[in-house]
């Protein structure tokens, strides 16, 4: 005889695939929330890299110019301020600059150029991006930015409103490559 009944069905009861599919959704939930918290920190590193590729190409501008670009500038996911582009092309730049990752309205690069106090010659400049971390959650991100309401003494900067001795690089989010 069988050691099974013939009234005994193999297989799982709604129940039991209930509780299977609860636990599937439940590791699938923090295994996403955790993927998310990568994708912000992958998007901050790539923001300060792109920062870092921007001022490489500044300082080669300014070799051939000997000076840096006069007018601030804005890129956006769309791309940079028309002019800043064509200022860069005529100086033999055919390399696109790198644009903020996301199309969120706060994603933006700025370039803020700077120089000697009453000095019509750039011979510095700012560039500055929003992370998605806080100083408060990713210090170690924000190791190397310029974090300073104000420029160093003798310099002035134009973040767009006119050349002053401020600068907002001293946000919580703010993350300011500086070459003065």
């Amino acid at each position: 005889m069988s050691k099974y009944s013939s009234k005994q069905k193999l297989g799982f009861t709604l129940i039991e695939m209930s509780v299977v599919l609860l636990i599937i959704g439940i590791l699938a939930g923090i295994v996403l929330r955790n993927i998310g918290g990568q994708g912000m920190a992958a998007r901050d590193q790539k923001r300060i890299a792109d920062l870092n590729n921007i001022a490489t190409q500044l300082v080669n501008y300014s070799s051939l110019k000997g000076q840096f670009p006069t007018a601030p500038a804005t890129a956006t996911n769309a791309g940079w301020d028309s002019n800043f582009v064509t200022d860069l092309n005529n100086a033999g730049f055919v390399n696109p600059l790198p644009v903020p990752p996301t199309s969120n309205t706060g994603d933006k690069y700025q370039y803020i150029p700077c120089r000697p106090t009453g000095s019509s010659i750039i011979t510095g400049f700012v560039l500055k991006a929003t992370l998605e971390q806080s100083k408060t959650q990713a210090g170690n991100l924000y190791k190397n930015s310029y974090s300073s309401g104000s420029v160093p003494s003798g310099r002035e900067c134009n973040e767009g409103s006119g050349f002053g001795s401020t600068i907002t690089c001293n946000n919580n989010n703010d993350y300011c490559y500086a070459q003065f």
